[in-house]
């Protein structure tokens, strides 16, 4: 299991299932607690996905509180002259937006560009300097520049996250969001595109992420449609199989997230979303 991804388990709604079933056997058929107990279980359902949202919410706030964690420590690293220490560090900060990637940039558009997707700022316009042909210690300034306006960047998206009313469609709309980027990802350590060559394990750790906001809903979907939570959960293996490999094959890659994409706008028509 990944660090930090919450397993839902469909047993304990299988169980649940059984208990009412064994209920129903013995049920005068003139009184109405087969249909008591429907609506109990459909109660239960959505309670434990609220919760589910809600961690899954808490999660993502402190991925928020990881960026800025490792910004102080990559700060301190630059002034001190020690770039090495702060590729390292500029690593940790940046995977730890990728994992709620997938969120952050459905909840705004902006700050993703303005973090994750410009050369010019934010993660990728430190990467410039850190990989670039000149010794970023001709850009100390620059760089300690752009940390402190991603700084500020990460405190707006930790309130705009903190102040989203996340429910089953916002995360359905966050996954299957990310998802078709995903192989571009990887195919830009091929191209060169990523210089830092790290892109790959950016796509890992956004898939974290996607996997717990499924993990968030899928007990609505086993409750809707358990046929289709199978075929998610399969799916998800076989992107995992895939993306495990040193140097994943990029056409494989679209073709299993291009998969994966799809079952998920089954999953969320099987609950009533609409993508």
């Amino acid at each position: 299991m990944k660090k930090g991804l919450m397993v839902i388990s469909s047993a304990a709604l299988a169980l649940f299932l059984t208990a009412c079933n064994g209920q129903d056997a013995n049920t005068n058929p003139e009184q109405n607690e087969p249909k008591v107990a429907t609506e109990q279980q459909v109660e239960d359902v959505d309670a434990q996905v609220k919760k589910a949202i809600d961690e899954a919410k808490l999660w993502s706030v402190e991925r928020v509180d990881g960026i800025v964690t490792n910004a102080n420590e990559f700060e301190k690293a630059v002034q001190a002259g020690d770039y090495e220490k702060a590729k390292e560090l500029w690593l940790s900060m940046q995977l730890e937006y990728e994992k709620g990637e997938a969120l952050f940039a459905s909840l705004s558009a902006e700050l993703d560009e303005s973090m994750d997707v410009s050369t010019e700022t934010g993660f990728h316009g430190i990467e410039q300097i850190l990989w670039g042909k000149e010794d970023p210690a001709t850009q100390q300034a620059k760089i300690l520049e752009l940390v402190t306006l991603l700084k500020e960047d990460a405190a707006k998206l930790k309130t705009i996250v903190n102040d989203a009313q996340l429910n089953e469609q916002l995360l359905f709309e966050a996954m299957t969001g990310i998802l078709p980027e995903l192989a571009g990802f990887v195919e830009s350590v091929y191209t060169g595109e990523s210089i830092s060559g790290t892109r790959i394990e950016d796509a890992r750790k956004v898939f974290d992420g996607v996997q717990l906001y499924y993990d968030a809903v899928s007990l609505k979907v086993v409750e809707k449609a358990p046929a289709t939570d199978e075929k998610v959960r399969a799916q998800i293996e076989q992107v995992l199989n895939v993306m495990k490999e040193e140097k994943p094959d990029v056409a494989i890659v679209d073709q299993e997230f291009g998969a994966l994409f799809t079952l998920l706008v089954e999953a969320a028509t099987a609950i009533g979303v609409e993508l």
